[in-house]
């Protein structure tokens, strides 16, 4: 049976990295490595110092460990706000997917305000400024966003979580594909028997909506159908939404 954490040093004050190299019969530098750089031991080593920790519930100072690792072992993650009226069902997804992912490899996703629009920088700057987090994820990319490069230029890993949308991408991203999204639904329409099919999109100049769009055009004049007409723009909103799809069903459209 496991055997439970060890309270008699408790009483006494915290167990030290000291307290579990006597107990395991090896040198704190053993015990350091065991929490830091587990691959320098041998696997057997590596179990009888494991163990010890966990049976005298031993706990890394977590300052100690950054000054002397240079890791803070936190990702920081900027939110921003999400407009009135909408909700956000796949970034909720996304956090929770991103911070359990860290947590099994040992880190922490730190939280911070990121103000809207491309320009807000002055969070990532404190953060680093003072030596909080180890990098970034990045979202709500879109054309201007100056903190790939800013992020480059300081030699700041980060990743993000849609791409640049310019002809000069920076740094790895993993985004999803619009346009083969909305090709697919133009043939999966036409499939049913629509021929009238108008288009609702982000703005024009927005890159996940003009990439959508590209989508859409594509498959209707594959389909030789006419677009003319049938594309329509509206903010991130249900009521702007409902507005600028009654002039496309109006206008004959039978699929948007």
């Amino acid at each position: 049976m496991p055997r439970s954490p060890d309270t008699s040093s408790a009483k006494a004050g915290p167990v030290t990295l000291a307290m579990v190299a006597r107990r395991a019969g090896v040198s704190p530098q053993t015990v350091s490595n065991a929490l830091n750089s587990p691959g320098l031991l041998r696997p057997e080593t590596l179990e009888r110092v494991r163990r010890t920790i966990d049976e005298m519930g031993y706990r890394p100072h977590r300052a100690a460990q950054t000054l002397r690792t240079r890791s803070s072992k936190l990702i920081g993650y900027g939110i921003r706000p999400t407009p009135p009226g909408t909700s956000a069902p796949v970034m909720d997804r996304f956090l929770h997917a991103l911070s359990q992912t860290a947590d099994e490899a040992g880190y922490r996703i730190l939280l911070f305000a990121s103000p809207p629009g491309t320009t807000g920088l002055e969070g990532y700057e404190e953060l680093l400024d003072l030596h909080s987090v180890d990098g970034f994820v990045l979202s709500g990319t879109d054309r201007g966003d100056q903190r790939q490069a800013w992020l480059a230029k300081r030699g700041v890993p980060f990743v993000g979580f849609g791409r640049m949308w310019s002809n000069r991408q920076i740094g790895d991203w993993a985004d999803v594909d619009g346009a083969s999204g909305t090709d697919a639904a133009v043939d999966h329409l036409v499939g049913l028997g629509h021929r009238k099919i108008a288009f609702l999109g982000w703005p024009r100049g927005s890159g996940v909506g003009d990439d959508r769009a590209e989508g859409w055009q594509r498959a209707m004049r594959r389909h030789g159908l006419p677009i003319r007409g049938r594309r329509a723009q509206s903010v991130d909103d249900i009521g702007s939404a409902q507005a600028a799809a009654g002039p496309l069903l109006d206008a004959g459209a039978t699929a948007v």
